[in-house]
């Protein structure tokens, strides 16, 4: 059940999110999914991050230890293709843009909704909103960084200790976001199978699969 739920989040509810938001909206974003969950009885946090994501010719070149200096940055993009690009990296905050990311992480799984910004489609960087297994020292906080394989790219996220997000009206205030929230518990609800109270796909339009 989990794991479709995962997957309407990703879907239906990053849809329902671009309607009001861009697509650099972690932050109202992460607070939509702690939402549902919490409707679905799941618990999940919200966690702040630094996220890095290589796309594969940027792979390819770190297995062959090649790393570009940043004056070389655009050469080697133009010489082998490759190009990474970081989310969450900023030093300043200001009234309308808060200067980390923010993802979610249920257990040892981590959900970020807002990857779909870090899409660069000149680099072959077509990335969606996804959610992943982490390791448990990650998830139990011993570990500061995880490695996940997405749609041929690397992408890396490291632990902050950046929770100034919390002072975010989208975070603070859920009147923003209540009319998103019960569009995807109602989509969900939708989706139920009454027989054996699990989601189900309707005519292939969702990543679901019957658990």
């Amino acid at each position: 059940m989990k794991n479709a739920l995962f997957n309407l989040l990703c879907d239906f509810g990053r849809q329902e999110i671009l309607r009001s938001y861009n697509p650099d909206s972690c932050i109202i974003s992460t607070a939509v999914v702690l939402d549902v969950l919490q409707h679905f009885g799941f618990h999940a946090c919200p966690l702040s991050v630094r996220t890095t994501i290589y796309n594969a010719a940027a792979v390819d070149c770190m297995k062959k230890r090649l790393l570009p200096r940043p004056d070389q940055i655009k050469e080697w993009a133009d010489k082998y293709g490759s190009w990474t690009v970081g989310i969450g990296f900023g030093e300043r905050q200001s009234p309308a843009k808060w200067p980390g990311h923010l993802v979610a992480l249920h257990e040892d799984t981590l959900i970020d909704l807002s990857l779909d910004q870090a899409t660069r489609p000149k680099y072959e960087m077509n990335l969606t909103p996804m959610f992943g297994k982490t390791s448990l020292a990650f998830a139990e906080g011993e570990e500061k960084e995880v490695w996940i394989k997405e749609d041929g790219c690397v992408i890396t996220y490291q632990r902050t200790c950046n929770e100034s997000f919390s002072k975010s009206p989208d975070w603070s205030d859920r009147k923003r976001r209540r009319a998103i929230v019960l569009s995807i518990i109602q989509r969900a609800e939708e989706l139920v199978d009454s027989d054996a109270g699990k989601f189900q796909a309707e005519q292939g339009d969702l990543r679901i699969a019957r658990l």
